[in-house]
């Protein structure tokens, strides 16, 4: 089954007259002393069953309780565990001592998670931000076995345009939470654009969306149009 969103992007865009939303919020742009500073911070705001630096396999394993699953050989230990801390912070840690793990990290109600993941030894080996769709958001850093910074990829570049814009153009063009059916941008497939896919009331009990695509550097609208998904999602 395709998404809306992989669909939409099949379209050709056109240019079209639109507006523009100016004092862009998001800085794209950082100097390698702060990327490096950066990924320092990251490291000291994971917290979450880490012990001395490392993910705490132990604790997980005393912790964790009905809700970790473990499956067992004699050279392999598979862990997956979920958990919501009373904080309302939900977790996911998967992975094994052979490969490394994995853990999801998603605040109560956030639509952006953290994804660490680390080498077998459970040191850190990469970190990222992704909105829940699936872009990747801001700065990723992939981590040497000693924990140290190998290197970064800065995904907002291309958008000036960024997050916190797209938000105050939702508010201007007075699309609720509720009418959101996907949000995406391209990540240098294509054209660099945002697609807002909403429904609004007029088209509620119907098969259409509407879809807004946004340059990526201005907020310009570059396309709008009523989309039926009825033909292309079976």
């Amino acid at each position: 089954m395709k998404t809306i969103f992989q669909i939409l992007f099949t379209l050709v865009i056109t240019n079209c007259s639109g507006q523009i939303i100016q004092n862009k919020i998001m800085r794209t742009q950082f100097t390698d002393k702060e990327i490096t500073e950066q990924s320092y911070q990251i490291k000291e705001a994971d917290t979450i069953f880490m012990n001395n630096d490392k993910l705490d396999i132990s604790k997980l394993s005393k912790d964790a309780g009905s809700g970790f699953a473990t499956e067992a050989s004699e050279n392999h230990m598979q862990f997956n565990y979920e958990v919501t801390l009373n904080s309302g912070i939900y977790v996911h840690i998967r992975g094994n001592n052979l490969n490394g793990y994995q853990k999801t990290i998603r605040g109560k109600d956030a639509i952006f998670e953290d994804i660490y993941q680390y080498y077998p030894s459970g040191i850190i080996k990469m970190h990222g931000n992704f909105y829940i769709n699936g872009f990747n958001n801001g700065i990723q850093y992939w981590f040497d076995e000693q924990g140290t910074i190998e290197k970064f990829e800065n995904h907002d570049i291309p958008y000036e345009f960024g997050w916190k814009d797209v938000q105050d153009f939702l508010k201007k063009q007075k699309i609720k939470k509720e009418e959101i059916v996907e949000i995406h941008r391209s990540n240098g497939s294509g054209d660099y654009i945002w697609a807002i896919v909403f429904k609004p009331q007029e088209l509620i009990n119907t098969a259409n969306v509407k879809v807004f695509h946004l340059d990526a550097k201005t907020g310009e609208i570059v396309k709008e149009l009523i989309y039926s998904t009825a033909r292309h999602l079976d």
